[in-house]
C-alpha cells in the first residue's frame, strides 16, 4: 500500500481515495496504532524504513535528546532559586 490509495472494502463508502501517512517508524511508541491499522507487527512497522528516513530519524532522535538535556537544565536552575 502506497501513501496515496483507493479505499476498498467498507471504507469505499466513504471515499474513492484514502491517504496513508504511516508507512514505517523507528520510535516504537508501545501506544501507536499505526502497525495494528496496516495489519503489521511492531516489528515489521519497524523495521521497513526506506534508507532515507532513517537519517530523517536519527537526527529526530538527537534533537529529542538535546531537548530533553535543557529541560534537564532548566529544572535544576529553577531548583536553585
Amino acid at each position: 500500500m502506497g501513501v496515496l490509495y483507493q479505499s476498498g472494502g467498507r471504507a469505499k463508502e466513504y471515499c474513492e481515495w484514502a491517504v496513508n501517512l504511516y508507512e514505517n517508524c523507528s520510535y516504537g511508541c508501545l501506544y501507536c496504532y499505526a502497525p495494528l491499522a496496516l495489519h503489521k507487527t511492531r516489528e515489521e512497522f519497524m523495521k521497513a524504513l526506506p534508507p532515507e528516513m532513517e537519517e530523517y530519524t536519527l537526527a529526530m532522535e538527537k534533537l529529542d535528546s538535546l531537548q530533553y538535556a535543557n529541560h534537564q537544565v532548566r529544572l535544576q536552575l529553577a531548583q536553585r532559586k
